[in-house]
């Protein structure tokens, strides 16, 4: 996936864990710039993990980190626990509102910085009785557990009303389902294709959310 983003103006304010480009080839977190020098895009990488599971968070990193949040949605953000969080089996942190019903968050590293976004669950569900895929862990599963979010674009163009939308478990807990099958335990080697290709897809989902070209 590639992001485009005018190499002058990859503002930090906005992009938060990107800093500007200055020549093809330059590594932006987990992305390169692959064409320039006027217009540059960030290309996404394979991501090379470097140990199982996400470093953990604190609170203080995950209040820092979102880049489409509201200073209103700031003010009351509601933590995970996060003394329970079992982070070598995450990928990324994910957690519904349990004081807004149709408010999630999602946190994950890129680089050395974390990288929070606000998703907000469709007001309607799937119809009950089908199947359906969540696009970030491609499990297939009820559609009564897979629901559209939306989240709104960062800076200037989420305040516009500039929103993206994609099909995600509903209780944003793909890292527990790429590890298990209803009958035993995933073999080593293929939760960790699926743990690859899982942060793939959400730093994918959050590059396009720091789009604003």
């Amino acid at each position: 996936m590639s992001v485009g983003v005018p190499e002058a103006g990859v503002d930090s304010a906005i992009l938060g864990t990107f800093r500007d480009v200055e020549q093809p080839g330059e590594m932006v977190g987990d992305y390169v710039a692959v064409d320039g020098p006027e217009y540059c895009t960030l290309e996404l990488l394979p991501v090379q993990r470097q140990d199982a599971g996400m470093r953990p968070l604190t609170a203080d990193d995950i209040r820092s980190s979102f880049v489409n949040a509201t200073p209103e949605q700031l003010d009351r953000l509601p933590l995970p626990g996060l003394h329970e969080t079992i982070w070598h089996e995450r990928e990324f942190l994910g957690w519904r509102d349990p004081q807004a019903a149709r408010l999630g968050y999602i946190v994950h590293w890129a680089g050395d910085r974390p990288v929070g976004v606000v998703v907000r669950a469709a007001s309607g569900g799937l119809t009950r009785g089908i199947a359906a895929m969540c696009s970030f862990c491609r499990s297939s599963q009820p559609a009564t557990q897979v629901r559209m979010f939306s989240a709104p674009r960062a800076g200037e163009a989420g305040l516009n009303g500039n929103t993206i939308g994609t099909y995600i478990c509903e209780d944003l807990a793909c890292p527990m389902l790429i590890r298990i099958t209803p009958s035993q335990p995933l073999q080593p080697d293929l939760v960790e294709t699926r743990s690859q290709r899982l942060l793939e897809r959400v730093h994918g989902f959050t590059a396009d959310i720091l789009k604003t070209a």
